[in-house]
């Protein structure tokens, strides 16, 4: 298993070499310097990030001295699961950063060229997580399949909109896809339920607060924002890439049911 996830390790890493190069060519052409000095920057932030990802959960797997010390008090998983931890802080930490430079983005702040170096990054993320799933489940769930559908189609979106050489596709490609990724939002209160529930906080005012903010940001950012960007690129001609987007949207609707549902029984039980 070992010597397979090394192999896979390197096959996904491919695609970050592969475009680590890649020049903007509207950009190039007004600051050639200075947009190479951003790409090399931008791929090496993109390196590090799957590196220090793919490094880290395995280490809380190989070292228990490491396992131990990121294991917060009261975590309720045996120490060989801490890995669990690595995975969330960098959820977390990715869904921040996307969602930040997409809100940028739609309010103009940044132009497409610093859009699409988040994207680079927040791809080796992915990445770096399809690594983590395939390596740390002993038998792939179904639930992890939908994980890395949702992957994949994103990762699919995220490179055709970094080498498309069409100003119109592109347009609409980045605008589309900044607007599906406001519902990173929703992700930081849902990784903090998971956290608190981790650590024998269930029962708290802040498991209450966190559960009913994941529930709205899910409902607005996920279901009706996702539904509307599927729709809005399929009246607009894109047929392909509407039908492309349709099972994350599906998934998102699936996933909320599912929160909705765990949140009710929860509360039933109180």
């Amino acid at each position: 298993m070992i010597t397979n996830i090394n192999i896979l390790k390197s096959i996904l890493f491919l695609p970050i070499i592969g475009l680590f190069f890649y020049n903007d060519n509207e950009n190039e052409n007004n600051n050639k310097n200075n947009n190479s000095t951003i790409n090399y920057f931008t791929g090496s932030v993109g390196a590090l990030l799957y590196i220090t990802y793919t490094y880290f959960y395995k280490l809380c797997i190989t070292n228990r001295f490491f396992s131990m010390f990121i294991a917060p008090i009261n975590y309720i998983e045996p120490l060989s699961k801490s890995h669990k931890i690595i995975s969330y802080t960098y959820s977390s930490i990715h869904s921040i950063f996307i969602a930040f430079f997409s809100s940028l983005y739609i309010f103009g702040i940044i132009g497409r060229y610093g859009l699409t170096q988040s994207f680079f990054i927040s791809m080796s993320y992915y990445l770096a997580d399809i690594v983590y799933i395939i390596d740390t489940s002993e038998k792939i769930s179904n639930h992890n399949y939908y994980i890395l559908l949702h992957h994949m189609i994103i990762i699919y979106y995220q490179i055709f909109s970094y080498i498309q050489n069409d100003s119109i596709k592109i347009y609409y490609g980045l605008f589309y896809l900044s607007r599906a990724f406001i519902a990173e939002y929703s992700v930081l209160p849902l990784n903090y339920c998971w956290y608190l529930l981790h650590t024998k906080q269930e029962n708290t005012n802040k498991m209450i607060i966190s559960s009913i903010l994941t529930l709205i940001l899910y409902f607005l950012t996920r279901v009706i924002n996702l539904s509307m960007v599927v729709y809005d690129i399929w009246i607009n001609g894109y047929f392909i890439f509407s039908l492309v987007g349709l099972p994350l949207v599906l998934l998102n609707y699936y996933w909320f049911y599912k929160l909705t549902y765990k949140a009710y029984s929860v509360n039933k039980k109180k």
